[in-house]
């Protein structure tokens, strides 16, 4: 791909309590500047300087964000920014592409590619400095080479597992830089085998009804069938009361039914 245009987002030290200084950060900034045209905020770094730097510039290619991040939002130099609000960033600037390289990034990847056309690169855990800066440096790499047409095909080269950073594409799929049939096969990954972030693919479901099956049947065994027991022993004895035994078989057909159509509701839901 040819040279893009980079904002990087990077705080590598911060005064909100618990958070370590990251200063090899800046050796992430210098390897995407080899190959790209890089915006880096000059730290400190305020909620208002990602958001004038966005309206300010031409538009980016990339946002990318290295530092810390947590369950409330991003760290910035003296405060938190919310989730809602990176994703408002997001959806302001419009990039192709948003790079968390943070730890456990998972959670603002899934509401910036719900809510936003970008695609996300993120992190599903905790992840080492080392690993994260040797990543950003060889994806932004990779992504120089001529050969290379996709974000998506510059990831897979570098972690073609996943097992450090995933790739989430953004909520209309649309097709921008020739990874039409990639984004089509992870579509499919999804349904069938359900997705990385929760969604329920068709053998998850199947999983799941087969279970709800067994455990109707096993509903059958311990309690319709003692009652039908009873109601037989019922019909059996001349002293019985036949509105006993008519109760009995009301009662026994009454379960079985609300049973059976639990499951079918459940089926017509999935």
């Amino acid at each position: 791909m040819e040279s893009l245009r980079v904002l990087v987002v990077k705080v590598s030290i911060t005064d909100v309590p618990d958070f370590p200084p990251l200063p090899q950060l800046q050796r992430e900034v210098v390897a995407i500047a080899a190959h790209h045209s890089v915006r880096e905020l000059a730290e400190p770094v305020r909620r208002q300087d990602i958001l004038r730097a966005i309206l300010d510039e031409k538009p980016f290619n990339i946002i990318h964000f290295a530092g810390h991040l947590c369950e409330e939002g991003f760290v910035a130099s003296s405060e938190i920014i919310p989730l809602d609000m990176i994703v408002m960033y997001i959806q302001t600037g419009k990039p192709e592409l948003v790079f968390f390289n943070t730890c456990s990034s998972e959670k603002v990847a899934e509401m910036v590619a719900s809510r936003c056309e970008s695609d996300c690169i993120f992190t599903i855990s905790n992840i080492e400095n080392d690993d994260a800066i040797e990543f950003s440096e060889m994806f932004y790499s990779v992504l120089s080479l001529s050969e290379v047409h996709s974000y998506k095909e510059a990831r897979d080269r570098v972690d073609p597992t996943g097992s450090r950073f995933r790739y989430l594409p953004g909520k209309n799929m649309v097709v921008r830089r020739g990874d039409e049939v990639m984004q089509r096969l992870d579509a499919l990954e999804r349904a069938v085998g359900g997705g990385r972030l929760g969604e329920i693919g068709i053998i998850q479901r199947q999983a799941i009804l087969e279970a709800r099956v067994a455990d109707f049947e096993e509903y059958i065994k311990d309690e319709i069938k003692p009652t039908l027991a009873v109601v037989r022993l019922d019909h059996a004895s001349p002293q019985k009361n036949n509105s006993a035994l008519l109760w009995a078989i009301f009662g026994a057909s009454f379960i079985a039914a609300v049973g059976i159509a639990s499951l079918l509701l459940y089926m017509v839901q999935r």
